[in-house]
């Protein structure tokens, strides 16, 4: 007969033994306003998280387990002692002094549900603490560190020195950032924290390293030196925004059980009526023209970046010196003039303030290939459509037999066919072909490459500014896991995983990623994977 135990008895020693074994990292000084902040929910959260995986995984006979494998590692009083309902992590309370040097002020805080009742259960774990003096407990760990304890707001909080745990220590009940209590897994600093002089110093170390590489190095054209230095300057720029003007950054995991997802979460926050705070807010403002792309698509990738008028200067230099560095390699002149007019005819959509560009993988179809279709915002696109027709005149006659141009009509808009002449093995396995056909509108271009790529396009201008069937973000990437098995190159392999696909993902988009950055009061960036995906990967596995 099957014995019963008590599934709680044993839960989570194995926890308190690991973060107590960490706290040595922790010297200087009290923490008042922490700096920085990780947590978990809880042991229970942990714990059921654990259960969901591995009965996801199928594997029910290890969830059962597990309880019983602790229980017998702590014996019948379990964690008593330790509230496995309660959040517990670390924080740390300042940068450490001076900048760089030194060992940050790091205390771990574990909830407890009595004090005596915390000091048996280290003792269960054959870790005993001393007498309490100062209103301080020492234990000595196993690997032969001494750990100094300190009991308030109903938490132990540990640390390697005694001087660590002076003063007022903070409420977790009070202190802990939002996300630590809704999410497993919580990390969140505080970038205006960091002081003045510490931001300065930080600035200047990146500054001699900018001076750095001003220089041009060996092998180097001029043209690739300028280059280097523009994009230096330019992250640089982007550094110093996020250092002198970001209030707080999160970083969040978290399983929802009741919706079978994966959460994964990273979160900037600006200050307040700074530029880096307008520039998240307009990022949040609008949506591509080409959101409807992301319907119903294998895989689909959809980008609305407007540029900061700083940054986009930066950009703009970067731009420039790599393209005036490429003309200058090329010896024929022939080609360097033609480089120039085509660069002089795109370049006002290369140095747009929004960046406006779409991509998607429909199919697979019956005979399970793909069309891959391209959109992108333009300014001129009739200039360029011109610059096109111009080039194409100037092909020899064998060249020219691979562009049919005015190839089919939209309205007043002409769809261009390229069939170039050499057969890509891998553009016939995925799409069927590499006939490529392209449209242009003063405001757009559009290709898409497959065996109905023209229908595709012809598709794509229609939905050009309607609303996708759901809410997109300004940058957000969709994956259909069962759609895209055929593009796995091995057959077998192929096969194997549309058979695991089929297995895992039984419901209506339970095989669904999404990938989305989207602004606002904040820079939220977000990976949304659907729980099943476990279930897909045990299927896989040997």
């Amino acid at each position: 007969m099957r014995s019963h135990y008590n599934p709680w008895p044993g839960r989570c020693g194995w926890i308190v033994a690991l973060l107590l074994t960490l706290a040595p990292a922790a010297r200087a000084q009290g923490p008042k306003q922490p700096v920085f902040v990780g947590t978990m929910q809880s042991v229970d959260a942990l714990l059921d998280s654990v259960r969901y995986v591995l009965k996801t995984a199928g594997k029910e006979d290890q969830a059962q387990q597990l309880d019983g494998l602790l229980s017998v590692y702590l014996g019948n009083d379990g964690v008593k002692g330790l509230d496995t309902k309660r959040p517990l992590g670390v924080m740390l309370a300042k940068v450490p002094e001076p900048a760089g040097e030194g060992e940050p002020p790091v205390v771990l805080f574990l909830p407890v549900t009595k004090e005596q009742e915390f000091i048996d259960f280290l003792q269960r774990l054959n870790v005993t603490a001393s007498k309490e003096e100062k209103g301080l407990r020492s234990v000595d760990l196993p690997t032969g560190q001494k750990v100094y304890l300190r009991f308030a707001h109903n938490y132990v909080f540990a640390a390697q020195h005694e001087a660590t745990l002076e003063g007022d220590l903070p409420d977790p009940a009070k202190a802990l950032p939002p996300a630590a209590g809704k999410n497993l897994i919580a990390l969140t600093f505080r970038i205006d924290q960091i002081p003045a002089e510490h931001r300065q110093k930080a600035l200047a170390k990146l500054d001699e390293e900018v001076a750095k590489e001003q220089d041009k190095k060996e092998n180097e054209t001029d043209a690739e030196a300028r280059g280097r230095q523009a994009g230096m300057a330019f992250a640089r720029t982007v550094f110093a925004s996020l250092l002198e003007e970001g209030r707080e950054f999160t970083l969040t995991f978290d399983l929802d059980r009741g919706k079978n997802v994966l959460n994964f979460d990273a979160t900037l926050t600006a200050k307040p009526g700074t530029k880096l705070a307008s520039q998240l807010q307009t990022f949040g403002s609008a949506r591509s023209t080409f959101a409807a792309l992301a319907n119903d698509a294998a895989w689909s990738g959809v980008i609305r970046l407007p540029l900061a008028q700083e940054l986009r200067a930066k950009l703009n230099d970067l731009i420039d010196v790599a393209v005036k560095g490429e003309m200058e390699k090329e010896k024929s002149f022939s080609k360097r003039v033609i480089a120039k007019k085509v660069y002089e005819t795109i370049e006002p959509t290369l140095k747009s303030d929004v960046i406006d560009v779409a991509a998607a993988l429909r199919g697979p179809g019956a005979d399970s290939k793909f069309v891959g279709v391209f959109a992108m915002k333009v300014r001129d696109g009739k200039k360029i459509e011109q610059l096109v027709r111009d080039l194409v005149g100037e092909m020899k006659p064998d060249e020219r037999k691979a562009v049919t141009l005015d190839a089919a009509k939209v309205g007043d808009v002409s769809i261009h066919r390229v069939q170039p002449p050499e057969n890509d093995a891998e553009a016939q396995r995925v799409f069927g072909g590499n006939t490529i056909h392209i449209a242009f509108r003063d405001d757009a271009i559009v290709a898409a490459i497959g065996a109905g790529g023209q229908e595709a396009v012809k598709a794509a201008l229609d939905s050009q500014g309607r609303s996708a069937s759901g809410k997109v973000a300004p940058m957000q990437m969709d994956l259909s896991i069962k759609k895209v098995a055929p593009l796995v190159k091995d057959k077998g392999e192929a096969e194997r995983g549309a058979k695991a696909a089929d297995a895992a993902f039984t419901e209506a988009g339970s095989d669904h990623v999404r990938v989305t950055l989207e602004g606002g009061e904040n820079l939220h960036f977000s990976v949304r994977i659907s729980a099943y995906i476990i279930k897909f990967g045990a299927a896989l596995a040997p």
